[in-house]
């Protein structure tokens, strides 16, 4: 009985490291599903923008080696509400603002190769950050959108008792939160 016991807990530690059940281990970096990846990004690589394709093609999207990861396919958003909730945020430090890194987030060649749109692209702009040169100024929103952030204000949602700490951290520069 102790036996069967012991290899159960060996076996559910194996599986919590390795991040069973179809999960994307931290430790490895494979495109969970490659024939997918491959057909979808073909020869560019603009599915990379979103964050559940980043989950799914890590190795394809060349962002094994960032500092700043969702560790959550569905972390993408169209609005900045879930970012508020502690979980959620945790779960997606990269859609949710949560990283201060100065690198691209995804491919680096990508980001060469699309530098002309970092002043018209959002998208670009937060995938891109240190192709886009954002990094050297601390007064920048980390969102990806600069549009949702100014939404958020016009709400007053940046001097918002229960929200304002974290709107200033992913809208620093629309809400006025610049050193």
């Amino acid at each position: 009985m102790e036996t069967n016991r012991v290899l159960i807990l060996h076996l559910l530690s194996f599986c919590l490291f390795h991040q069973c059940f179809g999960i994307l281990s931290n430790t490895t970096c494979e495109d969970t599903d490659e024939p997918y990846c491959h057909s979808s990004i073909g020869s560019s690589k603009e599915s990379c923008f979103d964050a559940a394709f980043q989950y799914t093609c890590p190795k394809s999207c060349g962002i094994c080696d960032a500092k700043c990861r969702d560790n959550n396919g569905a972390c993408y958003r169209d609005s900045i509400e879930e970012c508020f909730e502690p979980q959620i945020a945790n779960e997606c430090p990269k859609s949710c603002a949560g990283c201060d890194e100065c690198e691209d987030l995804i491919s680096i060649e990508f980001c060469e190769s699309i530098k002309n749109r970092c002043n018209t692209d959002a998208s670009v702009r937060y995938s891109c950050r240190k192709t886009c040169d954002l990094c050297m100024s601390n007064c920048n929103n980390a969102y990806y959108d600069d549009t949702v952030c100014e939404e958020y204000q016009a709400r007053d949602t940046c001097d918002d008792e229960l929200r304002s700490t974290k709107m200033k951290e992913m809208c620093k520069k629309t809400c006025n939160g610049c050193e």
